[in-house]
């Protein structure tokens, strides 16, 4: 028999690159306003693909791979957005595809860009028609909530009649376009010479409202 040998091998494993090194937000501790800008800086792999968004009302907007590794976009604040410590979260799929990575930046964005611009009544148009419901809808500013009241006015015998028919809110969305489900218009019913007045304001996550749009229609 031979003399037994033994042989060691030494292995070095390197651990795998992050998708994702850094997210860097700025300005970073300020409430935007109306006219600033949002700036968004992605460090990860080069040759991806990749997109931001901040809470629910900036969506999937590019980054753009200046250099290799290094992603940047940025959002213009407009009149009327609002977000309150919205979290900043990115979308990165690298060069060779498959798996898209999502991650959230360390910095949340407040905005608070005043008073939204009033909604839009699509329909009913004014002065126009309705069945026994009626559905109301048009534009606001995406991803806001619409408040719509609906008020009748005509008259019983002799007598004046008026009252609300419907209270509700609706969110729109990010198309920019409300809707809201169909209202029952039977208060009124037995009311002679009615007109209905539908009302609408926009409402911003932090509070802040527009100026009311209304459109009145009949039955």
């Amino acid at each position: 028999m031979g003399n037994p040998s033994q042989q060691d091998w030494v292995f070095t494993i390197s651990p795998a690159a992050k998708p994702i090194t850094l997210i860097t937000v700025s300005p970073q501790g300020e409430t935007l306003g109306a006219g600033d800008v949002l700036s968004i800086r992605l460090d990860a792999l080069p040759g991806g693909t990749a997109k931001f968004s901040v809470g629910g009302a900036i969506t999937d907007r590019p980054l753009n791979e200046e250099k290799p590794g290094t992603y940047s976009g940025f959002y213009l604040v407009k009149k009327g957005d609002s977000l309150a410590k919205a979290p900043v979260t990115i979308k990165f799929t690298p060069a060779e595809g498959g798996q898209t990575y999502t991650q959230t930046a360390p910095q949340s964005v407040t905005i608070a860009a005043g008073s939204p611009t009033a909604p839009i009544f699509d329909l009913p148009l004014e002065g126009s028609s309705v069945g026994n419901s009626v559905v109301l809808s048009g534009r606001a500013a995406p991803n806001t909530t619409v408040r719509v009241t609906v008020r009748y006015e005509g008259r019983r015998v002799i007598l004046a009649a008026n009252g609300t028919v419907a209270n509700l809110e609706v969110k729109v969305g990010a198309n920019g376009r409300w809707q809201t489900p169909d209202i029952d218009v039977a208060p009124a019913f037995g009311a002679s010479n009615v007109i209905y007045t539908a009302e609408a304001i926009v409402v911003t996550a932090s509070g802040e409202t527009s100026p009311a749009a209304r459109v009145r229609f009949k039955k």
